[in-house]
């Protein structure tokens, strides 16, 4: 009974590394007409966090344009309006 547990665990993607899965988000949501896509139908909160998650990547350029692209769409803000005066300020 362990081998087929073992056997069970080393096939589910749930079983990669956790390097392995941050890779491949990173990989597919990168890209340009994905962030175009999808931030728009963010809430700010949320779009902040794929921001933040791009940045422990170490693309914090990408998480950038995560937060530009759905501030653009964005009227209503206020935590990404104050990201962007403090960015301006500096």
């Amino acid at each position: 009974m362990s081998s087929n547990a073992t056997t069970a665990s080393t096939t589910t993607p749930a079983s990669a590394p956790p390097g392995d899965a941050v890779g491949r988000f990173v990989e597919v949501w990168q890209h340009d007409d994905v962030i175009a896509e999808v931030a728009t139908a963010l809430e700010c909160d949320e779009a902040l966090a794929l921001a933040q998650l791009f940045r422990a990547a170490g693309m914090g350029d990408v998480g950038e344009q995560w937060l530009i692209t759905h501030h653009e769409f964005q009227d209503e803000c206020p935590r990404l309006d104050r990201y962007f005066d403090t960015r301006l300020a500096a």
